[in-house]
């Protein structure tokens, strides 16, 4: 961004008559700007692959590269003789100032506005077009013989549709639309419905032609009238309508409860646990995803500010699937995480999240042929018991095994002290201090 300001900066410094030795310094500066961000898209394209043609923020930014490059080499070979065409084609740098959109919230919120109501505005752009068609059409069937004064120009009239199109334009921006109304409407000093004569001005525009006299029509007050109140106050401001639409429902996006921040936390925080960008990471890790991660996926801490037990609790009840090597799945965690939040904010179990989305197909096609498990079988909950299970049996077998032991080693013990032999003690530490080393193994196990 800081490149991208500096260069239109040094653009904006550029002035009519400035010095040779000051062109060339700024036409140096465009030359290495232009080179860097040059290299800004070979090092995209070369670390993205085929994946950089898929934003359409680099597609764009690639499209200035190139004009940019192609306006440089353009003046290079061609020198001053280019003229204005080179300085409309160097003029292709200044639409670098479009990617500070990406950076600048309220800028993205404007043009996410009217990329929402474009359709929309489309439509009713249609619709206006023919609302001028109509008025037009009318316009020269009335107003065509009407003789030229202040207003009524050789490039405002209503001799063809082209040029009636362009009054309607101007009359609809407010631009004299009365006065032009009251000029229509003369009776005075004119010939009423003359015949046409090829040689008259404004049907033909050259030296001595003979002035259009025809008279004006009081119906041109209904006319504009009924035109003003259709285009201006109406249709004009249903387009503001749409609009100020796409703001309200932008703006309730952004106070949603799920934004794009939260789900980018998501991938930053799954990256550190998943370097290799396989999509998958090992169960165990959950309980820390779901702590580092923001709210409203997570916790938000990173201290171990809640308890390991409220977090395997909270991982059991989203019902995560887990797959071979007891790994679990992005896209499986972060629909979970999504529909609870969902679930929360509605105070109601919403529908199952989506789960046929790009990124899904594509690590489930990669998966196929077995290397998966099925989801409706095996979920973090199953595992999770099954682990505490196998501690559990464990331990019993270990107090079991230690039981027995100590049992052993008490009626050794008193088999020693009831024979009185002294020279048996030292064996009876050893099978003491080996029940001890025994229990040490088992517990470190």
């Amino acid at each position: 961004m800081g490149a991208i300001m500096l260069n239109t900066f040094i653009m904006g410094l550029t002035y009519f008559g400035e010095e040779d030795l000051y062109s060339r310094i700024i036409e140096y500066a465009n030359v290495f700007f232009t080179l860097l961000f040059a290299l800004e898209a070979g090092i995209k394209i070369a670390g993205l692959g085929h994946y950089y043609w898929k934003d359409s923020w680099n597609i764009f930014d690639f499209v200035v590269v190139v004009g940019s490059c192609f306006g440089m080499i353009y003046t290079g070979v061609g020198g001053d003789a280019v003229g204005s065409s080179a300085a409309m084609i160097r003029g292709v740098r200044v639409l670098r100032l479009v990617r500070l959109i990406q950076t600048a919230p309220s800028l993205r919120q404007l043009v996410n506005t009217l990329l929402f109501t474009l359709p929309s505005l489309i439509n009713i752009g249609g619709f206006l077009l023919l609302v001028f068609f109509i008025y037009a059409a009318v316009g020269v069937q009335l107003f065509a013989k009407v003789k030229l004064g202040d207003l009524v120009t050789p490039f405002a009239n209503f001799q063809s549709i082209s040029v009636a199109m362009i009054t309607l334009i101007r009359c609809a921006t407010g631009e004299r639309w009365n006065d032009l109304m009251h000029e229509l409407a003369e009776t005075d000093n004119c010939v009423d419905d003359p015949d046409y004569d090829p040689d008259m001005c404004g049907f033909a525009n050259f030296e001595g032609c003979t002035p259009l006299d025809g008279c004006g029509s009081p119906i041109a007050y209904l006319y504009f009238c009924s035109f003003t109140m259709l285009i201006t106050y109406i249709l004009l401001n249903i387009f503001i309508a749409v609009i100020l639409e796409g703001f309200a429902n932008e703006k309730d996006q952004a106070n949603g409860v799920l934004l794009p921040q939260h789900y980018e936390n998501f991938v930053a925080t799954w990256s550190i646990l998943d370097p290799e960008a396989t999509g998958m990471i090992e169960w165990h890790f959950l309980p820390k995803l779901i702590q580092q991660l923001d709210e409203p996926l997570g916790y938000g801490c990173h201290d171990n500010e809640v308890s390991v037990k409220e977090v395997t609790a909270f991982i059991e009840f989203l019902d995560i699937a887990v797959y071979n090597g007891n790994r679990v799945f992005f896209n499986d965690v972060v629909r979970r995480l999504g529909k609870f939040v969902l679930d929360i904010v509605n105070e109601a179990p919403v529908p199952d999240l989506p789960s046929t989305i790009a990124v899904s197909q594509k690590w489930r096609m990669l998966m196929k042929g077995g290397k998966m498990r099925k989801p409706e079988r095996y979920q973090v909950k199953h595992l999770h018991a099954s682990v505490l299970l196998h501690d559990a049996v464990r331990s019993l077998i270990f107090r079991e095994e230690l039981h027995a032991r100590v049992q052993k080693f008490t009626e050794l013990t008193k088999d020693v002290l009831g024979s009185h032999h002294k020279r048996d003690a030292p064996a009876s530490r050893r099978n003491s201090f080996g029940l001890h080393s025994y229990a040490e193994e088992e517990v470190a196990h």
